[in-house]
């Protein structure tokens, strides 16, 4: 079996990165096109699990394309980009899309501040100090609201 997808030549979301010409509007209008390719992926019950600037490519007239779902329902991904409740290998978290609602945030960080709140140093803290504590459990009452905005 093969996968044959278009060659996005303009590059990856980390390329602009570099770059160091993205605008605020561009900003918005990425992680909201991103968003509702998120919600029509995961309405088909696909969670990527590694939602990162690597991984948000562009073509030739601009449009976003998400690629590596080689480990999409897996629960693996860039540490750098999961949220607590997947670093803790949490079983809710493997088929909870909200988690990717985590690596947007993440994403969007890094575009707005050039850093990852989440990389290095810091993470390897929360991993240390912060080892399966009950703040880390996807909110109950939260999938409500997020059943209510996918539905």
């Amino acid at each position: 079996m093969f996968l044959v997808m278009e060659y996005p030549a303009v590059g990856s979301l980390r390329d602009k990165m570099k770059l160091n010409i993205i605008t605020s509007t561009d900003v918005f209008n990425w992680m909201q096109t991103l968003a509702e390719c998120l919600r029509t992926v995961h309405k088909k019950g696909i969670i990527h699990h590694d939602i990162k600037p690597d991984n948000i490519l562009f073509n030739e007239n601009g449009t976003i394309k998400i690629s590596d779902f080689g480990i999409a329902n897996t629960g693996a991904g860039t540490r750098a980009y999961m949220s607590p409740e997947a670093l803790n290998w949490d079983s809710t978290a493997k088929a909870d899309p909200r988690v990717e609602i985590y690596a947007i945030g993440v994403t969007l960080m890094e575009l707005l501040t050039g850093k990852n709140c989440n990389g290095g140093s810091f993470l390897l803290f929360n991993l240390k100090h912060h080892p399966q504590q009950e703040g880390f459990r996807l909110m109950t009452n939260a999938n409500d609201n997020y059943q209510q905005c996918n539905s």
